[in-house]
């Protein structure tokens, strides 16, 4: 490595390259290590001292966002190498080499990519999810593009306190109305929730901080009515001879908030403050009798509200999540929300599809052209569309769409096929009046 650095420096480039190899150790092995270091080293090479706008330096945004590839969605080899050269000019002979030597085309074609949509103009972003994830699918082929470009919002939200109050604000925004849906649409729901939380922090903070502190009050007040609760459903669940674990889930700042306004109530009558999560240890073959033999058990002890049982065990949510969710009434007549799923299907709800295809023997090889196509008919499919697919109207796709910039730059959505007139019209039907040619 050429960078001449000091001793701290030193042990904060160590110390990141530890980290790293550690989220990436399912599918590292001596040939692939030493390309890991490689690029590792080209990165650090190619950012120096150079800082982002919140002031951390470039490359440990770029090695905790490979780990954030890596460690908390699942990915593999290849978006991890991606994420370690984003932002390095492709052009680049060495780096061209390192792609050229190590089969890694794929790499390149992904940060290729990204480069196109980073270069899109802020203020041109489509204003809703859908149409932004429309839009990187057709800005490229390979859905790995997406989620390095989620994982990239992911790390810089959660180093944005240095940026100031309005700045804060406009990215927090963004973020909710655009990445915070994505990771929905894919199955991370932990990655949507901290997007969700810190998107509020920052937009809202006196907000947050008054929500925060009434849920931690409520749950020094509730401990012992869970605790009370749990005591007669651990004791059943035991007989039954299931091998379970119990978690006590609070809902989260920004979950609270967007009930409170939805459903226009106050704090205090949000009821599911608290959710019981029952985990259970069970063999493929169990799984879904184990999850029944639990619901028996707790809706014997508890009276269950019929109504709000959410059975995404028999038909799981088009993005994958396999729950059973139930509302009884417990102790001192109060309702309380139990979640009930395996240990197979509580690591898909928290990692996503990459979870999925793990436990289907891909382990280390996540990255198949299998799951990809998986992915890429998740984003395509819209989980608003569905009672329209039920009614066989097929939503459009990012394929059978197209997008236009106008000279100004403003982004116009079309239907492939479509023509020079009909992208006048879009624009004005002034303009689609009077249009006699154009110009491509």
């Amino acid at each position: 490595m050429n960078l001449a650095v000091d001793s701290e420096e030193r042990n904060l480039i160590r110390q990141k390259y530890r980290k790293l190899v550690t989220e990436c150790r399912v599918f590292l092995n001596k040939e692939n290590t030493g390309t890991l270091r490689q690029a590792f080293t080209m990165m650090l090479e190619a950012h120096g001292r150079k800082l982002l706008d919140n002031r951390e330096p470039y490359f440990c945004h770029a090695v905790d966002v490979a780990c954030i590839v890596a460690g908390e969605m699942g990915l593999g080899y290849v978006s991890v190498i991606a994420s370690l050269l984003n932002d390095i000019p492709s052009a680049e002979a060495k780096v061209q080499e390192l792609y050229r030597n190590n089969k890694l085309d794929e790499a390149r074609i992904i940060n290729e990519s990204l480069k196109r949509i980073r270069e899109l103009p802020t203020e041109r972003l489509p204003g809703n999810a859908e149409n932004f994830i429309s839009l990187m699918l057709s800005l490229s082929s390979d859905v790995r593009v997406v989620l390095l470009q989620l994982a990239d919002r992911l790390q810089y939200m959660r180093t944005i306190s240095s940026l100031s109050g309005p700045l804060q604000k406009l990215v927090s925004a963004e973020t909710s109305n655009l990445y915070a849906p994505l990771a929905h649409r894919l199955g991370l729901y932990r990655i949507k929730s901290e997007l969700d939380e810190l998107s509020l922090q920052y937009s809202n903070p006196a907000i947050y901080e008054d929500i925060a502190s009434r849920i931690r009050q409520a749950e020094t007040k509730d401990r012992d009515f869970l605790n009370s609760f749990l005591e007669p459903v651990t004791a059943e669940l035991n007989r039954l001879g299931l091998d379970f674990t119990i978690k006590k889930r609070t809902k989260a700042v920004s979950s609270v908030y967007a009930k409170i306004v939805k459903q226009e109530v106050s704090f205090d009558e949000v009821y599911d403050l608290f959710a019981i999560r029952i985990i259970l240890n069970s063999t493929a073959a169990n799984e879904k009798a184990d999850c029944w033999k639990a619901y028996s058990a707790v809706t014997n002890i508890y009276t269950p509200e019929t109504k709000r049982l959410r059975d995404w065990i028999t038909i799981p949510r088009p993005n994958g999540y396999e729950s059973l969710h139930i509302t009884v009434l417990g102790p001192a007549k109060r309702w309380v929300e139990v979640q009930i799923r395996t240990l197979r299907m509580d690591e898909e709800a928290e990692l996503g599809n990459a979870a999925h295809w793990r436990y289907k023997g891909q382990r280390g090889a996540v990255e198949t052209s299998e799951w990809l196509s998986s992915i890429r008919k998740i984003l395509e499919n819209p989980l608003e569309a569905d009672a329209e697919l039920s009614k066989g109207q097929k939503p459009a796709s990012s394929s059978d769409m197209i997008y236009v910039f106008t000279p100004e730059g403003d982004l116009k959505k079309l239907k492939a096929g479509s023509t020079v007139l009909d992208f006048a019209f879009e624009v004005h039907t002034s303009i689609g009046s009077k249009c006699s040619g154009g110009k491509v």
